[in-house]
């Protein structure tokens, strides 16, 4: 049985999301997690980025993904 490339490297992004998901995690703190979009308006820049970011990277997401691409590959 061969393996399929297109799988892997979708499982090496969402690795790679997980990751960065957890490094913007680590330096925003969990501030941005209760930011809401009501909020937004009100908030300085530095917490508008962080939301941001957490939206880009989205690790609760990406941890799905490449558990559900692993448990498939195995």
């Amino acid at each position: 049985m061969s393996r399929n490339h297109a799988l892997d490297s979708l499982r090496g992004l969402a690795a790679l999301a997980v990751a960065l998901g957890h490094c913007v995690l680590a330096v925003t703190g969990h501030g941005a997690w209760t930011l809401r979009l009501a909020d937004l308006p009100d908030a300085d820049a530095p917490a508008i980025l962080a939301r941001l970011g957490h939206a880009l990277f989205p690790a609760d997401a990406a941890v799905l993904v490449f558990f559900a691409l692993s448990g498939h590959v195995l």
